[in-house]
């Protein structure tokens, strides 16, 4: 398997299981390499980090399907135990992931 294919294969593996928050280790095992030599691997073919890449993906989930209340109620939904960290990371990622509109409240 050549390195874009495990690349490819890893992210179509992210956006189907992002839901469950997969750490490194996990996502080096599926690749079938050492968790060093995976992130190193992943983030020169993919531009970001892993976590960088789960995180867009989950934060684009959460922004297509729920608006800011819901984020700030549900957000132990996405694998955090309290929903606050969850609403913050959103709220602070905002105008980065959507620079068009950086006011997250104006989407609420």
């Amino acid at each position: 398997m050549s390195t874009y294919e495990l690349i490819a294969n890893t992210i179509r593996h992210l956006d189907k299981n992002s839901a469950d928050q997969p750490d490194l280790a996990t996502l080096a095992e599926h690749a079938g390499l050492s968790p060093f030599h995976f992130h190193r691997l992943f983030s020169s073919w993919a531009g970001i980090t892993p976590k960088d890449f789960l995180q867009c993906l989950t934060l684009t989930h959460v922004k297509n399907n729920y608006t800011l209340a819901k984020v700030f109620k549900y957000g132990s939904g996405f694998r955090f135990i309290r929903p606050g960290p969850f609403a913050m990371i959103y709220v602070f990622n905002w105008k980065r992931l959507h620079p068009a509109n950086s006011n997250p409240a104006a989407q609420a």
